[in-house]
C-alpha cells in the first residue's frame, strides 16, 4: 500500500520531427520528483515502457507543483529529446487520454530540431 502524498500538474510532452503534443494530468507522488530524474506513467492500453525525463518544476503561490515531462535519450554523450514515430502518434495521445491525460495542445514542432537543437534543452541545461 503506498501512501501518495505530493501532488502535482504534469504536462507532458510527445515531440515527433513534426509535432509537439502537450497532454495534461494531475497525479499524485510518494515524493515530488526533482529535476533530471526519471518517471514512469502508466499506459495500460499500450504499455508503460518510456520513463519521462523531468525537464521543468515550477512552484506555484498557492498552487501545486508544475512538472514538465518528455522521452529522452543519450547520444554521443548528450541528453536529447526522443522522438516518438509520426505514424504512432495519435495512437499514442489516444491511449494516454484513456488513462484521464487532456490533450492541451497538437501543434507545428517548431521547439525541437532533430539536429540536437534544443532551445527548452538550452534553457533547462540538458545538454
Amino acid at each position: 500500500m503506498h501512501s501518495y502524498s505530493i501532488v502535482a500538474d504534469v504536462a507532458m510532452y510527445l515531440a515527433t520531427p513534426k509535432r509537439l503534443v502537450r497532454l495534461t494530468k494531475r497525479l499524485s507522488f510518494c515524493t515530488l520528483p526533482r529535476l533530471n530524474e526519471f518517471i514512469k506513467i502508466k499506459n495500460q492500453s499500450l504499455g508503460d515502457y518510456f520513463a519521462f525525463l523531468v525537464v521543468q518544476i515550477t512552484h506555484k503561490e498557492d498552487g501545486v507543483p508544475e512538472l514538465w515531462i518528455h522521452t529522452s535519450i543519450f547520444l554521443n554523450g548528450r541528453t536529447r529529446i526522443s522522438f516518438w514515430p509520426e505514424e504512432e502518434l495519435d495512437e499514442w495521445i489516444a491511449s494516454y487520454e484513456e488513462e484521464g491525460w487532456e490533450l492541451q495542445s497538437d501543434v507545428e514542432n517548431r521547439m525541437f530540431r532533430e539536429d540536437d537543437g534544443s532551445m527548452v534543452l538550452d534553457f533547462c541545461g540538458i545538454r
